[in-house]
């Protein structure tokens, strides 16, 4: 486990989350995803997000990246299940 997974389940523990299945890197970005898709955003900014490749050319090559603005905004409406 890596110095980031260990301090992120640290983290985790800390706010109250016990169930080591849910304190792993992996599935917190599972959370997130499904957090994200429950407020609509779309499927480009949630790749963005969570640090992915996203697959349409048209957005990927094309359109560039999202602004700083418009993700923080994004980010403020997530409230996850802790």
């Amino acid at each position: 486990m890596g110095k980031i997974q260990k301090r992120l389940a640290y983290a985790f523990r800390k706010a109250g989350m016990s169930d080591p299945r849910k304190t792993a890197a992996h599935s917190f970005r599972h959370t997130v995803s499904q957090c994200l898709k429950s407020l609509r955003i779309e499927d480009y900014v949630i790749a963005e997000l969570l640090g992915h490749e996203h697959g349409h050319i048209s957005v990927g090559r094309y359109g560039g990246r999202s602004d700083l603005p418009m993700l923080h905004t994004v980010l403020a409406r997530l409230r996850l299940p802790l």
